[in-house]
């Protein structure tokens, strides 16, 4: 893609707005979420957490 660059700042905000999502998601359904579940989601927020520079 010759001068198409994808803006880091837009990037963040739409990772910003996933993350208020699953917040919302798990707060509002903690105590309908198993423990697998709660897990799997923490385990990927720290594999998410581990990539960031």
């Amino acid at each position: 893609m010759v001068g198409s660059r994808i803006d880091p700042a837009k990037l963040a905000r739409q990772a910003r707005d996933l993350i208020e999502e699953f917040n919302r998601v798990v707060l509002d359904d903690a105590k309908d979420l198993s423990a697998p579940a709660l897990s799997e989601a923490t385990q990927a927020l720290k594999s998410l957490v581990d990539r960031l520079p």
